[in-house]
């Protein structure tokens, strides 16, 4: 059984993840909560946030035990650190702390994209994801098929982890990105229902917010919208760069 697990805040790594999932003719699942994954061969598709794997996703890491698991971290053109290697930490640390078989690394792959908190934050695919649905997605399933042992690869040179990347990554998100809520909002609970992290209530977001965006992509009425201080959108044009997936067969 061949499944795709996919955490995704403004829709770019939901894209990835469908067109994984449609060459691959597996199901799709988004990563909520209570999700697991018990056997089987598993694609786990995430945003790369602050260099690092986003929390719902480290969640659904420890607690899920597939026999084969390919990372797929999808990154908005800056740098994607180590977050392959750190995903498969999480996996290995839950399955030890409970006993379980640590799930065999079938391969991994760093997939540019817009990036959340720029003027792609809608969730609308870039041109950068467009391989993705080709020949990578291709790859990818090929993979899922016939599932095998791999080596992710430690990354260095430019594109490694910056040592900054764990200061205090919730509060930088939230100085540099600001949830706010129109008068056309009507109280729906469409954001409520959708927040990973359970802290939205009706756009207004608490401390545990980590700034996905999720509930600006499915509100119906487009009342919330992430608002990005001047000092991070500047500092996000001048870091970006332009580079191709990277696989690990």
């Amino acid at each position: 059984m061949i499944r795709v697990y996919c955490f995704s805040g403004a829709g770019h790594s939901l894209s990835v993840a469908e067109a994984i999932a449609g060459a691959a003719g597996a199901e799709l699942c988004e990563i909520g909560g209570d999700t697991v994954c018990e056997g089987g061969t598993a694609a786990v598709v995430f945003p790369v946030y602050c260099e690092d794997v986003p929390r719902p996703v480290r969640g659904f890491l420890r607690r899920s035990s597939p026999e084969y698991i390919f990372y797929v971290a999808v990154y908005g053109g800056i740098s994607h650190g180590n977050a392959l290697i750190r995903a498969g930490r999480e996996a290995m640390r839950g399955a030890r702390a409970d006993g379980r078989p640590v799930p065999v690394t079938a391969g991994g792959a760093y997939i540019p994209s817009g990036h959340s908190f720029l003027e792609e934050h809608a969730g609308a695919a870039s041109d950068s994801e467009e391989p993705c649905a080709g020949q990578t997605a291709r790859l990818i399933a090929e993979r899922l098929r016939e599932p095998r042992p791999a080596e992710t690869g430690r990354e260095g040179g430019p594109m490694r982890r910056s040592v900054f990347a764990g200061l205090f990554p919730a509060l930088r998100s939230r100085a540099g990105v600001k949830i706010v809520r129109s008068e056309l909002c009507d109280g729906c609970g469409i954001c409520t229902a959708a927040c990973p992290l359970g802290t939205c209530e009706n756009g207004i977001c608490g401390r545990r917010c980590i700034r996905c965006l999720r509930c600006v992509r499915v509100c119906p009425r487009g009342a919330l919208t992430g608002r990005t201080a001047p000092f991070l959108e500047r500092w996000l044009r001048k870091k970006r760069h332009e580079c191709a997936p990277r696989l690990f067969l």
